[in-house]
């Protein structure tokens, strides 16, 4: 939680892992108000990741 921000524009500014900064961003929304962001992380981490061309059903639902 205490690191979302700063990862977050890292992520922002183009030097970071925009895939950390959802996992990050996401802890601190749950962490701050008690929502269950868990089961978000791993799907919307996939659509962050810019090293893949493609998004996949598959990878919408498992995160892999």
């Amino acid at each position: 939680t205490v690191r979302a921000p700063r990862s977050i524009y890292r992520a922002i500014d183009g030097e970071g892992n925009p895939k950390a900064a959802v996992r990050d961003g996401l802890t601190a929304v749950g962490v701050l108000t008690g929502l269950p962001t868990g089961p978000l992380v791993r799907p919307l981490g996939h659509l962050a990741d810019d090293e893949r061309d493609e998004v996949t059903l598959q990878g919408l639902v498992t995160g892999r």
